[in-house]
């Protein structure tokens, strides 16, 4: 079994087990009020959305929203969460091609579940648009 599929695996079975409670949303807010000052109208990107609820939280900041995740498990909870008004893509984050540039690129809690994060840093930088800013938590 390789290493990547060891993380997934352990990851769906977190997503199954996983209270998303009063402690997450709390934090989920903190995290938007320490932002929001910082944001900027544009195209945005999240890169990894294990159950949707930072989805959320970006979608009722941004009006193009795209969320990519390797997990299509996850990107369900987001499709049911925001249906059409976000664009999901199933890729890992190393092989998502796309012309777009965002003005903004979210990380959320997700370099200490990769295999090579110092690449997916690297990709985000390739996908942000000149005066974009990445959000990295």
């Amino acid at each position: 079994m390789t290493e990547l599929q060891t993380e997934f695996d352990e990851l769906n079975r977190l997503a199954e087990d996983y209270d998303d409670g009063p402690f997450d949303n709390a934090m989920r807010s903190y995290m938007m009020r320490s932002l929001k000052p910082h944001l900027r109208a544009g195209k945005a990107l999240e890169m990894g959305c294990f159950n949707g609820a930072f989805s959320e939280c970006l979608a009722a900041e941004f009006d193009d929203l795209t969320v990519v995740d390797a997990v299509d498990r996850f990107l369900d909870n987001v499709r049911q969460k925001l249906g059409s008004k976000v664009r999901t893509v199933c890729s890992l984050f190393e092989e998502f091609e796309t012309e777009d540039r965002f003005d903004a690129i979210f990380i959320v809690h997700v370099l200490e579940h990769l295999v090579d994060p110092v690449a997916v840093l690297r990709k985000a930088k390739s996908l942000l648009a000149p005066q974009g800013r990445l959000y990295l938590v």
